[in-house]
């Protein structure tokens, strides 16, 4: 009755003196407190249970009276047991992180499981030695008998370990492994503990009177036993959950390993694996491919031997700080194993194992096509893509440059005459393949460090930088047309060009950028006007004339508005019966101020800025209504003869309109003759031929004029459904005496007869003239033998004066 008095509340107590020791514990590891804090919290809670056990016995042996005195006693002992627990904890946490659980190393595991046998063996001995010493305090005699003080120390001992055990293992499963342990199973092994502790100190205290208690050896020995068996079992487990763990996580480290291969081998990019002294360990299939090496062959070279020599200050920088542990990107130039140049875009990372660097990763992107591309793009943005020569913003940057260090000299403006016929005729191929040899003449004839550009189309801008006097920039001039004379070969065939030039000089013609240009531009318009293949230099009064050209073209605006526009008719005779045949329409402007004014003046001003349609349009309206009235009331017989402009041909109105007023006036549609120039016809053949048969089927006549000046083979008008060729006044005005003219104009009549195409002759002014022309066969004369161009009254008073 007395054991079962005490087990009641010595288990009870020790029962929960374990669960508050691992609350404590748990709650300092939440709150991050531990060393001795810790030591003191756990200590005081031994010390109390150690001191509390055996008077707990004494009382319930009736060995002792409970009195106030006695507890006050056991508190002023109970320091000892105190002060010895504080020094066991301590030295646990001196031996591991923490009180109950160990950081272990595989190195110490065996000095640290005979450390923790040590301090059982010890933690028991005091245990008992303390229960001796708290007895003796109460002035009770008892015996020591060595021999039976064994079984308590043994069991003591083992159950002081094992106890150790399971704090070690409940914070192993609660951290390491994150399993909760059942309450069941807890409550069980500390049941255990609490039995085998207070059976062996209740033995023990009877050893002392000399009872020792049969049955209560056997509640001790079987506890621990039991105890033992549990914790194994529990430690089993453990061990197995760990197993499970530890494959769970082989087999995710080896999905992880197979994922990282396959992210290794099988990257496009080119990876290599370097270890600190940067020698390559592994490489992925790319890098063949890339740079040539075998892993074989890249094991005796190290990362420095591949770059070229300039990369090597820069590689090795990057290496440096690659070691410390920083990630970087830097783009380098490899050298491959056929000796290429590849340039190659790098992510470096260091490789870090238990946070120590042992190497690095470079994942390497081949950029050479990427860089080509990019410093192609970069070029074509100042360069010309056909010549290689600056483009218009390439010329204008080094152009800004020069001026604003005052190194510029002259800049010189060249077109190329005739240009658009070449291209027209041989093809646009044809016209690449020309202005790709005029610029090697340039650069040949010039010098690389000049600066030469392509504007556009074919005109050319040299700039010339070196401090030349203007006699010299003249030479340099007179040395380009030189270089220009020598025939060009294009399509197996040679072809001579000629060259506008116009010259500005600085700071004399401009002291920027536009106004240098500018001039440049006027000068060379200046070349074109006086019969090309001509160097001009920019003049002051290339100014007024210009200003004098935006002056007149504001005035032709007025006058539509206030009729100052005439029509004028030229007549065409007949050299079978001289009568008069037809009449060419001819605009006259008679300015109020200045007279009549040339059409040579006011037609291509008209023509370059938009006004040759609206002024072709008022011509056919004014000389169809002009051409109605003749035929109403005197009854014509002749045919109307109007010049269209190229532009107005191609307008896409151009066709209705003509036929709108032809309907309008009520003509007859083969009366009136469409004069179309030679370079019209054939500037585009297919669009030409159509809009010419679309007219021939409306009954109109279709005559080629200026024929002859152009490049036009004679095979040409066999394309074209013609009714008639004008022949040019250049070819008229020396005949007979000049017999190249002679022998031209005999073939294009012999030509036309054949293809049964009427022939007119421009420019007649001579009988001479007039009879070698009849002689050869010409259809119709024109010129001022007969009659220079007549206004409307005095053209009808001729015609009847001449029929």
């Amino acid at each position: 009755m007395e054991a079962f008095s005490f087990f009641l509340l010595s288990i009870s107590i020790c029962f929960v003196s374990l669960l508050l020791i691992l609350f404590i514990t748990n709650a300092s590891r939440k709150q991050n407190f531990r060393g001795p804090r810790l030591a003191i919290f756990s200590a005081f809670i031994c010390g109390i249970l150690i001191t509390l056990t055996p008077y707990l016995c004494l009382l319930t042996t009736q060995t002792i009276v409970f009195e106030v005195s006695s507890l006050l006693h056991l508190c002023k002992i109970s320091f000892v047991s105190i002060l010895f627990f504080f020094l066991f904890f301590v030295i646990i946490n001196m031996i591991e992180e923490n009180p109950v659980m160990p950081k272990r190393k595989t190195s110490g595991l065996q000095k640290d499981k005979i450390a923790f046998h040590s301090l059982s063996v010890t933690a028991a001995f005091f245990v008992l030695g303390f229960t001796y010493f708290v007895i003796q305090s109460f002035n009770i005699p008892v015996t020591l008998v060595k021999e039976q003080s064994i079984v308590p120390l043994v069991l003591l001992s083992a159950s002081i370990y094992t106890l150790a055990r399971i704090y070690e293992h409940l914070f192993m499963d609660k951290i390491i492994f994150q399993r909760k342990l059942s309450q069941l199973q807890l409550s069980f092994l500390f049941l255990m503990f609490s039995l085998c502790l207070n059976s062996s100190i209740f033995i023990f205290i009877k050893s002392l009177f000399l009872q020792l208690n049969f049955y209560m050896a056997i509640v001790a020995i079987v506890s621990m036993v039991v105890l033992l068996v549990s914790t194994i079992h529990y430690i089993e487990n453990q061990l197995l959950h760990q197993q499970d763990q530890l494959e769970v996580k082989n087999q995710v480290l080896s999905l992880n390993e197979q994922r990282y291969r396959s992210l290794f081998e099988n990257n496009p990019n080119a990876v290599f694996t370097l270890d600190l002294h940067w020698n390559f360990t592994a490489v992925n299939a790319s890098v063949r491919p890339m740079i040539g090496f075998t892993l074989e062959e890249l094991q005796h070279l190290t990362l420095t031997d591949l770059v070229l020599e300039q990369e090597k200050t820069k590689i090795t920088t990057i290496l440096e700080e690659l070691a410390k542990g920083d990630n970087t990107n830097f783009e380098t130039i490899m050298r491959t194993k056929s000796a290429e140049i590849v340039k190659l875009k790098v992510t470096a990372l260091p490789i870090k194992i238990n946070n120590e660097i042992t190497g690095a990763y470079l994942i390497a992107q081949d950029i050479t096509k990427q860089i080509e591309i990019q410093e192609r793009v970069k070029f074509l943005a100042y360069h010309d893509e056909l010549t290689g020569l600056l483009n218009r913003r390439g010329i204008y940057r080094e152009l800004e440059n020069h001026i604003h260090a005052s190194t510029l000299t002259a800049t010189i403006l060249i077109d190329l005459d005739m240009f658009k016929d070449i291209n027209d005729h041989l093809g646009h191929d044809a016209g690449d393949v020309l202005l790709k040899q005029v610029a090697e003449r340039l650069t040949k004839t010039l010098g690389r460090e000049e600066l030469i550009s392509r504007m556009g189309g074919d005109e050319f801008l040299i700039c010339l930088t070196a401090p030349y006097k203007r006699v010299e920039v003249l030479e340099r001039i007179q040395a380009i047309q030189a270089a220009m004379k020598e025939p060009f070969q294009i399509q197996q065939s040679s072809k001579e060009i000629t060259l506008s030039i116009g010259v500005s000089f600085y700071p004399e013609d401009g002291e920027n950028l536009n106004t240098l240009l500018k001039h440049a531009d006027m000068a060379m318009y200046e070349a074109k006007k006086s019969g090309r293949n001509n160097a001009v230099q920019y003049s002051s009064r290339f100014g007024v004339q210009k200003l004098n050209q935006i002056t007149l073209l504001q005035e032709l605006k007025v006058a539509f508005e206030q009729e100052q526009l005439l029509l004028y008719f030229q007549p065409k005779h007949s050299t079978v019966h001289q009568s008069m045949v037809g009449v060419e329409t001819l605009i006259r402007w008679n300015h109020p101020e200045r007279g009549f004014i040339n059409p040579g003046e006011f037609i291509p001003l008209a023509e370059e800025n938009g006004l040759i349609v609206p002024l072709s349009n008022w011509i056919i309206q004014n000389a169809f209504k002009t051409f109605s009235n003749w035929l109403k009331e005197h009854d014509v017989n002749f045919h109307l003869s109007i010049n269209i402009s190229p532009t107005h041909f191609f307008d896409e109105d151009f066709v209705p309109f003509l036929l709108e007023q032809l309907q309008k006036y009520k003509i007859p549609a083969q009366l009136i003759d469409l004069e179309i120039t030679e370079n019209l016809a054939i500037e585009n053949t297919e669009l030409t031929n159509k809009k010419i048969n679309i007219l021939k089927e409306k009954g109109l006549q279709i005559s080629m004029d200026d024929f002859g000046t152009g490049y036009t083979s004679l095979t040409y008008l066999s394309h074209f459904n013609m009714n008639r060729i004008k022949i040019d006044r250049s070819f008229i005005k020396e005949l007979p005496d000049n017999r190249n003219n002679g022998a031209i104009v005999q073939s294009l009549l012999s030509v036309a007869k054949n293809l049964d195409i009427l022939v007119t002759a421009e420019g007649v002014e001579t009988e001479e003239q007039l009879n070698v022309l009849k002689e050869w066969g010409c259809d119709e004369i024109q010129g001022y033998y007969y009659s220079m161009p007549l206004p409307e009254e005095k053209l009808i008073a001729y015609w009847q004066g001449t029929n």
